[in-house]
């Protein structure tokens, strides 16, 4: 799936909008925010993928560079 500049950018702050979301619950963690959050992290970790193909074409960017810019989400997600 190739995406512009633009758009890598703002799927990947949507995403990380979202995982916040799910880590501000104000109340119990039930089994409705969980397959929430579940849904986010699967759609997320796919995204990575396409975030990192279109990086590579986009910016000639290597793996390490791209793995640093993940980093924040995936600290959040763990």
């Amino acid at each position: 799936m190739k995406l512009s500049k633009d758009n890598v950018e703002i799927g990947l702050a949507s995403l990380s909008n979202l995982i916040d979301i799910f880590s501000k619950f104000e109340d119990e963690f039930d089994e409705m925010a969980h397959k929430g959050f579940f849904l986010v992290y699967e759609l997320y970790s796919h995204y990575a993928l396409i975030y990192k193909s279109n990086m590579e074409r986009l910016e000639s960017a290597l793996t390490p560079t791209i793995l640093k810019i993940l980093a924040p989400i995936n600290e959040k997600i763990n």
